[in-house]
């Protein structure tokens, strides 16, 4: 039985499934609280520690590089000091977890793939299981994830892969392919229970099998041509992959692994690293001016927006006084109905009062003619 189960893989290469499954055969993840839990990408949980993922990102940062951005890793190696400090964070990190459960533990971050001799020291007896996914499916899923170009996520698979197979060649180590764990998954289980336990039951295979979702697998590279997008190397890498996971125990020459991408290379691809360290310096200038750009739409979209409501406000205060207007034709309308028909009464009134003051006159004169009488 060995102490530390290390699980090596590329992002979205299925490092996360191949975790769970890990746990329900036996394997100590250690405290759920400590997981960074689940999202939309990994509905079932991404099966990564917080305290070793902050290891693995203070280790790169010592380093100069990013998850997505390693050209420089090998060319920028922290002082002795740091050094230090960061494998005592990774050996105090693995006492943690063997302090949460029981031996063996599981350990799984993709960036272990590069970080993995600072672990190792803190070791007792490791052993990998290295999950390996069709790197097309991986750049596809990349580009949808993060924006990536498809070339660049298969330099950066290219990375990752070729560092962990350098990194790890004298481990005891066991190949599993994403793609057979989900179309026979009893039979790879049963061959990492082998692998893990020195022996396998057939109930912990069934029930680690019963975790699998074949629907989770979302990216597909059907449509796209390998032989264009790989290069030589990359190649080269996938046809020794395809033989390990065939037959693990199959003896593969990994020296072009270490030369390519072990500690003796450290300025060997000097040039190949600065163009990829201009191609993300491009890439990060066009994220910028991208959310400059969206911030800007959003300005213009609410400052349409808040014309448009202007414009529907001056809009019906124009209908608003158009009806005021005629509301006012009609009332001088009633109006000059109410002046001609006052006129009119004028009019009457006075041919009144002149025909009351005739008869005032006559009744004025038949008075007088009476008091003569008299």
């Amino acid at each position: 039985m060995h102490d530390e189960i290390i699980v090596l893989g590329m992002h979205r290469s299925g490092s996360s499934l191949t975790t769970e499954i890990l746990t329900q055969l036996g394997c100590c993840f250690g405290s759920l609280d400590k997981s960074i839990g689940a999202n939309s990408e990994n509905p079932r949980g991404f099966w990564e520690r917080r305290d070793v993922r902050d290891c693995n990102d203070a280790i790169l940062n010592s380093h100069e590089s990013e998850w997505n951005a390693v050209s420089r890793y090998f060319c920028k190696p922290p002082a002795t000091e740091t050094k230090a400090e960061l494998e005592r964070s990774c050996a105090s990190a693995l006492r943690e977890i063997r302090s949460e459960g029981s031996l063996p533990i599981v350990i799984k971050e993709p960036r272990m793939c590069l970080t993995l001799p600072y672990w190792l020291g803190a070791c007792n007896s490791p052993k990998i299981i290295f999950i390996h996914r069709d790197p097309m499916e991986i750049a596809v899923s990349l580009k949808k994830r993060n924006g990536m170009e498809l070339e660049y996520s298969l330099d950066l698979w290219e990375r990752y892969v070729g560092m962990a197979l350098a990194q790890s060649v004298d481990l005891p180590i066991h190949f599993v392919d994403y793609k057979q764990l989900l179309e026979s998954p009893v039979d790879e289980i049963r061959r990492m229970d082998i692998f893990i336990n020195d022996s396998s039951s057939e109930e912990r295979v069934f029930n680690a099998a019963k975790v699998i979702d074949v629907s989770l697998r979302r990216s597909s590279s059907a449509l796209l041509d390998p032989d264009a997008l790989l290069t030589k190397s990359q190649k080269e890498l996938v046809r020794c992959l395809d033989k390990l996971v065939n037959n693990s125990q199959a003896q593969v020459d990994f020296s072009f692994a270490t030369k390519l991408w072990g500690r003796d290379c450290e300025f060997e691809n000097e040039e190949r690293n600065i163009l990829l360290q201009n191609y993300i310096n491009e890439r990060r200038k066009s994220a910028s001016l991208t959310a400059s750009l969206a911030k800007q739409r959003l300005a213009n979209l609410t400052l349409r927006e808040s014309v448009d409501k202007r414009e529907e406000f001056i809009a019906k205060l124009k209908d608003n006084k158009l009806k005021t207007n005629e509301l006012l034709e009609r009332l001088r309308a009633k109006i000059d109905l109410k002046e001609t028909d006052i006129k009119a009464h004028a009019a009457l009134i006075k041919e009144l009062r002149v025909k009351i003051a005739d008869r005032d006159d006559v009744i004025r004169a038949q008075r007088a003619r009476a008091d003569n009488k008299t």
